[in-house]
């Protein structure tokens, strides 16, 4: 009989492979549509993510066309901030970057000159031991002979981060001596005393207000404080690093508005306009009415008699 139903023209096709899952060991109606149901929807998932496919492609070549349009905009503005720069701007970055990059291979071969030695130390360890090996004295001499090759070319590289390290560390020197001289260059030009005054042995400066004084334009206040050894020390004995350079910025905001009060102070007072018949009138004769400029000419020919 469920032959029968499943060939019976009247049955809808779906119905149809509803029997034929009955038929073929499904054992409930209900199973053997949660068949049909998960067909269906992995149809419609299938037709459905070759939709998203398609669309994904096309966010990504407007994410990529997003991403150059960035590129593009963000190397106009580098090149832009550059041109603004100053000779002494430029040379500040540029020894900065420097630096940075110095420091940074530093960090590098220092960390893999330790990790290194620390593999020499294990394979140092494992130093083959001849009682080990009993008669077998072939296997003794080769393992012997790799544990030497092996310990030779750790050392060898070693030696290779060492002289690295050093001459990265004579970089690092020459560039810390450059960055001084050009501070101290600097600091010349706005006070003919600097390095005498700032160098004083008296003063206590940290390595957190050596960095705070190397900001752009902060010569003058190491200048003014440095002429003020007990402020410069009192500073130097804040509990933090953080706080120190705190106590700087404000003493610098603080000589900043000082000096703009005193250009305000000793500019000249504004020119009044002149008073009296030499005076020019407001406006000119070609500006005027004419009630305005029969005024004008009756006072010039008052002025001539």
């Amino acid at each position: 009989m469920s032959n029968t139903l499943a060939n019976d023209p009247g049955i809808a096709p779906e119905d149809k492979e509803i029997i034929e899952h009955q038929l073929n060991g499904v054992e409930s109606e209900k199973e053997a549509a949660d068949i049909r149901i998960a067909a269906m929807l992995a149809d419609e998932m299938k037709a459905g993510r070759g939709k998203e496919d398609h669309d994904t492609g096309e966010d990504d070549d407007a994410d990529s066309d997003d991403v150059d349009a960035k590129a593009v905009a963000d190397d106009a503005a580098k090149k832009t901030a550059e041109a603004e720069e100053s000779d002494s701007q430029r040379r500040r970055r540029l020894r900065r970057e420097a630096e940075n990059r110095t420091r940074q291979q530093n960090q590098r071969l220092t960390a893999e000159n330790a990790r290194l030695r620390e593999k020499l130390r294990n394979v140092d360890a494992r130093t083959p031991d001849p009682a080990a090996y009993g008669n077998n004295t072939a296997d003794y001499v080769a393992d012997r002979a790799a544990h030497s090759a092996q310990k030779a070319l750790l050392e060898s590289e070693i030696e290779r981060t060492e002289a690295a390290v050093d001459e990265v560390e004579s970089e690092s020197a020459e560039q810390s001596a450059q960055s001084y001289e050009d501070y101290m260059s600097d600091g010349i030009r706005r006070h003919a005393d600097f390095r005498e005054v700032v160098t004083n042995p008296k003063l206590h400066i940290t390595p957190a207000m050596v960095e705070a004084f190397r900001d752009e334009g902060a010569q003058d206040i190491a200048y003014e404080l440095a002429k003020n050894p007990a402020e410069m020390n009192r500073i130097a004995s804040l509990p933090t690093p953080i706080e120190q350079v705190k106590a700087i910025w404000k003493a610098q905001a603080a000589l900043e508005a000082k000096a703009a009060q005193s250009r305000t102070s000793n500019a000249p007072p504004p020119i009044k306009p002149l008073k009296g018949s030499g005076a020019a009138p407001a406006k000119s004769p070609s500006e005027m009415g004419m009630a305005e400029y029969a005024e004008y000419r009756r006072k010039q020919m008052a002025q001539s008699r």
